[in-house]
């Protein structure tokens, strides 16, 4: 969700004159990575990362643009429970390192990802970040305290407590035997530092070894519970988290993907292992239950059992040979993590 002094929803609502310094201000209480895309010479251009803690804000783009702007934002990979956007209508390009390029550029041809930007009016000075819970001032604790509950703290956001936040963010200081930060920006610099070395060691990854684009979804299931959860878009040589908590032993996990084939009119290649039946829907969808998905009005689709051992996280790599009826390339590139 964003909140800004004036929010268009489409480009042709967000022409007019000249817009002065655009500040990005996270009341959320996640560390934010912003993109921006701006008019530039009668181009689109797109820019980013800027990295945003709770509580904060940083300009954002040049000083003055004329014509449309747009934002987007995700959460950065420290925090439990997979990536949460900040999107809108609005396909763009980005990389995954830092960046300046022509937003508007065919993004899987240049190897990069496709984001959904969220117009601003030129006349918004800034633009908000927020969550349901709305934490408005009190962002800066509310990120204090997911940082030190995902650093392993063992911390719920069920209420804010700054003595709880400081207690667990202690308990993981002397577990990581690390130094005492300065102020309360270090501490989330140096708590995020720990829960991203957790996050990567966890969840399910998948990997597009492929010459194209492929989509993709997870399914699992926990004692009589099933779900699925979709779309992840993977550019070629790239790799997305799916799933970011840790694998549990006793749950069962699976994947769905498509490549797309040669001729654009023909259906897509799809896994050559896929025989456990979850539901899907055209957008993105996050469904609870696998049966009757025709009669709950989704669609069903074949996924793969993931072989998780013991492991609290999961890479799988995917190329032509996993699918049915797709060629393997002569050379194939290196992947891009």
């Amino acid at each position: 969700m964003i909140r800004s002094a004036f929010l268009a929803l489409a480009l042709s609502a967000a022409g007019g004159g000249a817009a002065n310094a655009w500040d990005l201000c996270n009341e959320t209480s996640f560390i934010l990575e912003a993109a921006v895309a701006y008019q530039d010479s009668g181009a689109i251009m797109t820019e980013g990362w800027y990295r945003i803690r709770p509580g904060e804000c940083v300009e954002g783009g040049p000083e003055e643009v004329i014509g449309p702007r747009f934002v987007y934002a995700r959460s950065a990979l420290a925090h439990r429970g997979g990536r949460r956007e900040w999107q809108g209508l609005e396909a763009l390009c980005a990389d995954s390192g830092d960046f300046l390029l022509p937003g508007d550029a065919n993004c899987e041809a240049e190897g990069l990802e496709t984001l959904f930007f969220n117009a601003v009016s030129p006349a918004a000075e800034d633009s908000t970040f927020v969550e349901p819970a709305d934490y408005g001032d009190k962002a800066e604790l509310a990120g204090f305290q997911r940082l030190a509950g995902d650093a392993g703290g063992d911390l719920s956001m069920e209420s804010l407590s700054e003595s709880r936040a400081v207690r667990a963010a202690e308990t993981v200081l002397a577990n990581e035997k690390g130094e005492r930060p300065e102020d309360r920006a270090a501490w989330m610099d140096w708590l995020e530092t720990v829960a991203r070395e957790q996050r990567e060691a966890e969840g399910l990854s998948i990997c597009n070894q492929a010459d194209r684009t492929i989509w993709t979804a997870y399914g699992r299931e926990d004692e009589d519970t099933g779900r699925s959860r979709g779309w992840w878009s993977i550019a070629p040589r790239a790799c997305a988290k799916v799933l970011g908590e840790p694998l549990q032993a006793a749950g069962k996990y699976f994947i769905y993907a498509g490549l797309p084939a040669d001729d654009p009119a023909a259906d897509d290649h799809m896994l050559l292992s896929a025989t456990e039946a979850f539901c899907l829907a055209p957008t993105r969808f996050s469904i609870n239950g696998r049966e009757e998905c025709s009669d709950r009005g989704y669609d069903e689709g074949r996924f793969m059992r993931v072989a998780t051992g013991e492991d609290r996280g999961v890479t799988i790599t995917l190329g032509p040979g996993d699918f049915e009826g797709a060629e393997e390339p002569e050379d194939r590139p290196a992947l891009r993590r």
